[in-house]
């Protein structure tokens, strides 16, 4: 079962070349500026101590739809203050070997640019990883390049977004155990 864990880990690390460069990785690389996404945050316990919580701070203009209802995690959106929006999923436990991706959708900010993302991942002994922000060589953050261009498929905004309201995931009451 480990060598298929490994395999499986592996395979991911190079199906996204941003893998390459940190342990906690978004995808995809690639998005159109002012459209929406589905970004991944791909969360792998590479410590003998579990993950409990994770979280990724948004580039500024980013604004969240929705936060994935993971069972056993509590997803969540923080739109504030400005310039420091993040979600966050914590109450879990990823042990060590394994990974847990987590999704949210977003509107991308409008203007073309490379976002550098940056996240902290939790242990359950109190200790922490920060991936991106321009910490050692060993901790670089994913890339996500927004390119100009027609948002995905077409979709564009009707209306002007309303202000932005926190959000939490969790799962459904009636979901089985």
């Amino acid at each position: 079962m480990r060598w298929l864990i490994a395999f499986g880990f592996l395979s991911l690390w190079s199906v996204w070349p941003n893998a390459t460069r940190a342990h906690v990785v978004v995808t995809p690389d690639r998005s159109t500026a002012g459209g929406w996404e589905r970004y991944s945050v791909l969360v792998p316990t590479e410590k003998s101590s579990p993950t409990v919580r994770v979280e990724l701070r948004l580039p500024t203009g980013m604004e969240v739809v929705a936060v994935e209802a993971k069972p056993g995690w509590e997803g969540r959106y923080e739109p504030f203050p400005i310039g420091a929006a993040r979600v966050e999923w914590k109450g879990g436990r990823i042990p060590e070997n394994e990974f847990v991706a987590f999704d949210f959708l977003a509107w991308n900010p409008p203007a073309p640019r490379a976002i550098e993302w940056q996240a902290t991942q939790w242990y359950e002994d109190g200790s922490s990883d920060h991936w991106g922000g321009g910490g050692d060589a060993e901790h670089h953050g994913s890339t996500t390049t927004l390119a100009a261009g027609s948002p995905h498929g077409g979709m564009h905004r009707h209306d002007e977004p309303a202000a932005p309201k926190p959000t939490t995931a969790k799962p459904p009451t009636n979901a089985p155990k």
